[in-house]
């Protein structure tokens, strides 16, 4: 089965959020999470891990679902790496290749080569539009304030990154 293309402004990041939120909800049906779990549809954190080692990606997911599931992180975090590791088999077009449980219940990801060449294809295919996404039903205005014209005290390295950044937002 062809994985369906991926979104043009997704990421992989996106990716594997998606991943881990669809195991959430899988392991919930193989009753190895409470059923709660596949309607809490908790908002997946994924943030690159400290040391590179961990993996590519990291969730805390098992620390975040404990209470509302009264269940240790360790046991949550087996469960949805349980399912990650079956969907990595069963689909050979899943970003996420493996997936292990490290510390009080933390879930390391590593993503395979071959969902970054997919996202990578993507933005060569349309280079222009990689990234962009269409502003929702009601897009937000933002004032941004970098750097002062006339600054008051010493300039600092931080003072150039704010102007360069500033003035590229």
């Amino acid at each position: 089965m062809a994985r369906p293309e991926i979104a043009r402004g997704a990421t992989l990041r996106s990716t594997v959020r998606d991943e881990i939120a669809a195991a959430v909800v899988e392991a919930a049906e193989r009753a190895t999470l409470p059923a709660a779990a596949g309607e809490l549809g908790p908002a997946v954190e994924v943030e690159r891990p400290a040391n590179a080692e961990h993996g590519d990606f990291a969730t805390n997911l098992g620390l975040r679902l404990a209470k509302p599931l009264r269940m240790a992180p360790p046991a949550i975090a087996g469960a949805v790496a349980g399912a990650l590791i079956d969907r990595a088999a069963r689909d050979p077009d899943a970003a996420v290749a493996t997936a292990a449980v490290a510390g009080p219940g933390f879930l390391n990801v590593t993503v395979r080569e071959a969902a970054v060449e997919r996202l990578v294809g993507i933005a060569l295919r349309d280079p222009a539009g990689w990234g962009r996404v269409a502003a929702g039903p009601r897009p937000r205005h933002v004032n941004v304030e970098f750097v002062s014209a006339n600054p008051t005290g010493p300039l600092t390295v931080g003072n150039a990154r704010g102007a360069f950044v500033g003035d590229l937002l």
